[in-house]
Order: C-alpha cells, then sequence, then structure tokens
C-alpha cells in the first residue's frame, strides 16, 4: 500500500512541476505580445491547480516515506520522525529545498509576479527533483555527472512536455497560435535534442547500455518509456516540418490534434518514469 501511495504521489508531483514550467515558460516566452486575457486566465488557473498538486503531493511524499523508514502510517505524521528523515537523509535534505520552493511558488502565485518568477521557481523544482532517484543515490564521479544529467533530462523534458497544452490552448483559443508555434520550434529542437542527449547518458551510467533484460520489470518500463520517447520526437518532426508548413491552408486542427497526441503520450511517459524511481533496478 505505501508503494502505490509513493508512486501516485511521484506522478502527480512530477506532472505537476512539469507543466508549470511549461506554461510559465510558455506565458513568459513563447505566448505573442500582448496575450489575449482568456488564455491568460485559463494558464493562470493551471497554474494555480499546479502548485496546489505541488504542495499536496510534497506532503504526501515526505510522510509516505517517514512511514516507510518508521514503523507503519503513525510515523507519516509523528514530528519526531519527520524531523528525522528531514535532517537524517539526503532525501530529507534534498526534500527541505522541494517545502521551501512549495513556499516560494504559493507566494509567487498569491502576489501575481510576472511568469518569469513562475519559469525561474519551477525550473527550480525540476532541478531538485533531479536530486531524487537511482542516479542521485550514485556515488563519486558517477554520480556528480548523473545528477547534472538528470537535471538537465528534467529541465528540457518539462519544457517540452509541458509547453503541449499551453500550445494546444492557443490554438485552441485562436490567439495568434502560428507566432507562438514558430517561437516554440526552435526552443523545442533545443529541448528534444537535450533529452535525448541526456536520457542516453543517463541510461548508460545506470546500466551501461540499451535496456536489453526485458525480464526485468525495471528494464522492460525503461525500454518502454524510450520507445514512447521516440514515438513523441516522430510528432513532434511531423509537426514542424509537415503540418507547421501547412498551417495557412490546413488551419490548427492537425496540429491541435497532433499537441493533444503527444500530450497523451508523455503523460504515459511521466507515469512510467515516477514508477521507475520506486522500483529496484535489474
Amino acid at each position: 500500500m505505501p508503494e502505490l501511495v509513493l508512486a501516485a504521489a511521484r506522478v502527480l508531483h512530477y506532472a505537476a512541476a512539469i507543466q508549470l514550467f511549461g506554461i510559465a515558460v510558455f506565458a513568459a516566452a513563447i505566448a505573442p505580445p500582448g496575450m489575449p486575457g482568456n488564455l491568460t486566465r485559463h494558464l493562470r488557473r493551471l497554474a494555480i491547480a499546479c502548485i496546489c498538486i505541488l504542495v499536496g503531493t510534497s506532503l504526501i511524499w515526505l510522510g509516505v516515506t517517514a512511514a516507510t523508514m518508521g514503523d507503519g502510517w503513525a510515523d507519516a505524521v509523528d514530528p519526531a520522525t519527520l524531523q528525522l528523515v528531514l535532517t537524517g537523509t539526503q532525501f530529507g535534505r534534498t526534500w527541505i529545498a522541494v517545502l521551501a520552493l512549495d513556499v516560494l511558488l504559493v507566494a509567487a502565485i498569491a502576489a501575481w509576479p510576472r511568469w518569469w518568477a513562475l519559469a525561474v521557481l519551477s525550473g527550480a523544482m525540476l532541478a531538485v527533483l533531479g536530486l531524487v532517484g537511482h542516479l542521485a543515490a550514485t556515488g563519486g564521479w558517477t554520480g556528480g555527472v548523473g545528477r547534472a544529467s538528470q537535471i538537465a533530462h528534467l529541465v528540457a523534458a518539462g519544457f517540452w512536455l509541458g509547453s503541449l497544452l499551453p500550445l494546444a490552448l492557443s490554438m485552441r483559443l485562436g490567439a495568434d497560435a502560428e507566432a507562438a508555434l514558430r517561437r516554440f520550434s526552435g526552443l523545442g529542437h533545443l529541448a528534444v535534442a537535450v533529452t535525448l542527449a541526456t536520457g542516453l547518458v543517463n541510461t548508460w551510467l545506470l546500466i551501461g547500455g540499451p535496456p536489453t533484460d526485458l525480464a526485468s520489470p525495471w528494464q522492460a518500463l525503461l525500454a518502454a518509456k524510450i520507445g514512447l520517447v521516440l514515438l513523441m520526437v516522430g510528432l513532434a518532426l511531423a509537426n514542424r516540418y509537415v503540418l507547421l508548413p501547412r498551417f495557412a491552408r490546413d488551419g490548427a486542427v492537425p496540429l491541435y490534434r497532433s499537441a493533444l497526441a503527444e500530450m497523451a503520450i508523455g503523460v504515459v511517459v511521466v507515469a512510467l518514469v515516477s514508477v521507475l524511481g520506486t522500483l529496484p533496478m535489474g
């Protein structure tokens, strides 16, 4: 039972951090000047929802970890056990930064600053999450390279996946979608390249090569994740080099549907990544 709760909390936490980062960067750097009010309102509501999920899942993740380290669910809310987890473990020291970022995100959305403030804070959240997981537990130079690679992987993937929903909304609401798509394409190329390169580095550091032992649940899930990411890359290339040049003729509908398909695959990828973090490598 704790494993299922932890897996669900991880999925929601990663998804919310990715989505918040994508929304904030889209609004700050990709959306055309004078973004329509209806799109702004939609994005702000989504940002608030993401922050609420981040705060809730941060506490649940911490509580489940305390329950696992302690004697059961009672320790999930026991102050002494929580203090021990936060101050006496590497996870806890990392989680202090997560909780601090939660507070700053709540303050930022309450004060309603520029979108760049949310972009920086949510990007920092993704970076901190790069310090949690199998690579973070590795010592020596391998651990240092792995943590740096994982941080770059999460930030790049966060921009790529997180920007898809605001892009789809801009197409749905008719908010100068073509201009937004062209702004996104340049940064999108870089994000996809960094995601793929760091994914290769991470896989090599963890298992020394591609996942070939499909009898291992961990490697089978990793292989599935890699296959889905490659499918997303194919959709992204089709969007940029097939559908976008036809935008003036065909309108936004083909790109909108493709973005929805890419988002659906991305949700599965995030779920797989979250579950992989809870399983022993093998």
